[in-house]
């Protein structure tokens, strides 16, 4: 039987209005380079052959640390280590205390199994260099950190045999947060000492906040 040319006209207008209230998704946004800082650290340490450093930063004062199950040898000069939601159990809690405002006590840490150094800042925006009256990554919602390792083993840097770390954290997220200013020399998180006296240190600061 064929169907009168009204019933065609009314079918392709159904086709047609299909096709118009079909939702366009917009392409979600790629994850930009908020900030980056060079490390340098080193820690006294016996001549092994195969040394394995360590390397995490975030709250020491509520647990919450990334990298901190990662274990650093020379064959890993020239990779990149990843920490995000699927990397990082803490990383959603890290991410949130990052970025409410606030400013909160941020350190890092580097040694051995034998024992480490730290250093850190009164906030996230004073330990990654952010521009001055940023507390933290306000206004972005952070997607990862990065450690890429450039250097690792023990060596004599400025003057000082140890074992040394060397590379550069960065940190990427989304959003319209305040991006920092770029500097002429990069800046850089710099750990030399003993770890003993390191963790006296980060110790007692801890006490004064």
């Amino acid at each position: 039987m064929r169907l009168p040319s009204s019933m065609f006209r009314f079918r392709r207008a159904l086709v047609l209005a299909a096709f118009l209230v079909v939702p366009i998704v917009p392409a979600s946004a790629e994850p930009i380079l908020i900030t980056s800082v060079a490390i340098e650290a080193g820690m006294g340490a016996d001549d092994a052959a195969d040394p394995v450093g360590q390397f995490s930063i975030g709250y020491t004062w509520s647990s919450t640390m990334l990298f901190e199950r990662i274990r650093i040898t020379r064959g890993d000069v020239g990779r990149t280590y990843v920490a995000d939601a699927s990397t990082e159990p803490d990383f959603s809690t890290f991410a949130r205390v990052a970025t409410n405002g606030a400013g909160n006590y941020t350190e890092w840490r580097f040694g051995t199994d034998g024992g480490y150094g730290g250093a850190g800042n009164a906030s996230e925006g004073g330990l990654f260099r952010l521009p001055a009256g940023t507390p933290d990554f306000r206004g972005y919602s952070l997607t990862s950190l990065t450690l890429r390792v450039d250097e690792f083993g023990i060596m004599n840097r400025n003057d000082f045999d140890g074992l040394w770390l060397v590379g550069e954290l960065s940190v990427f997220g989304e959003g319209d947060g305040l991006t920092p200013e770029p500097v002429p020399e990069p800046a850089t998180l710099t750990l030399l000492g003993g770890s003993a006296v390191a963790a006296v240190i980060a110790r007692a600061r801890r006490r004064r906040k």
